[in-house]
């Protein structure tokens, strides 16, 4: 059987057929790193893609197959802008108000040791009797 794939040079990715890819490759590698600095990043992601089709063609020498080879090279520049945060709602506990099925924040009452709010709701207990 005939081999249909014949070339006197071995396809690879230094042959001349890839100096477009290894071109936007470079490139890309160099605009990365110069964004990275420009904008102190630590981060950064190159994807490359080569898509081939393989297109028969038929002549009176029998099916021959004519690549058709495209890239694509993509470089990601991690920036991370991130403020964080957080509260201890010290003195104050969660309570649901059963009408509205709702949750809201209360200071605490009944700890170990007496706080103003402990001596508030005492106030507002003996003015109710």
């Amino acid at each position: 059987m005939k081999n249909a794939f014949v070339s006197s040079n071995e396809l690879k990715v230094e042959n001349d057929i890839f100096d477009p890819f290894r071109g936007d490759m470079n490139l890309i590698v160099r605009e990365l790193i110069k964004n990275m600095i420009d904008k102190d990043s630590e981060d950064g992601k190159i994807v490359a893609t080569i898509e081939i089709k393989l297109l028969r063609i038929f002549s009176n020498d029998g099916t021959t197959y004519q690549p058709m080879l495209k890239h694509k090279v993509c470089s990601t520049l991690q920036l991370k802008d991130e403020m964080k945060g957080g509260n201890i709602c010290k003195d104050m506990e969660l309570a649901l108000d059963e009408e509205t099925n709702t949750y809201y924040l209360r200071h605490m009452t009944g700890k170990p040791q007496m706080s103003i709010y402990d001596m508030e709701q005492r106030e507002e207990e003996e003015d109710e009797e």
